[in-house]
C-alpha cells in the first residue's frame, strides 16, 4: 500500500499534440491530385499567390515573422542611435556654454 495522498502525488506529463486549425486534408489531397494530373496532361497552370501545402504556408509564415522580428530590432537599434546622438549633441552644447 502507498501513500495515495494529493500533496504527495506528481502529476504524468501530458503528451504534445499539434492540430493546425484549418487543415483540411482531402483537400489537400485533392489539389496535389489535380496538379498531379495536370502536369502529366502539359497543362500550365497559373501561379498561386500563396503555396499549395499546409507545410509551405506555416513555412512562410515563420519566415514573414522571422523577417518583421528582425526590422524592428533594425528599427530600434536605429532609434537608440540617434537618440544617442541626440545626447550627444547636446552635452556638447551644454559644456560649451556652461
Amino acid at each position: 500500500m502507498g501513500l495515495n495522498i494529493p500533496f504527495f502525488s506528481q502529476r504524468k506529463p501530458r503528451a504534445f499534440q499539434l492540430k493546425p486549425r484549418y487543415y483540411d486534408e482531402h483537400k489537400e489531397r485533392l489539389a496535389e491530385s489535380e496538379e498531379r494530373v495536370r502536369k502529366q496532361l502539359g497543362i500550365e497552370q497559373e501561379k498561386a499567390s500563396q503555396p499549395t501545402t499546409y507545410d509551405q504556408r506555416i513555412r512562410g509564415k515563420f519566415r514573414e515573422s522571422i523577417e518583421g522580428a528582425t526590422q524592428r530590432k533594425n528599427a530600434k537599434l536605429r532609434l537608440s542611435f540617434v537618440i544617442a546622438i541626440i545626447f550627444f549633441i547636446a552635452y556638447m552644447l551644454y559644456n560649451q556654454y556652461v
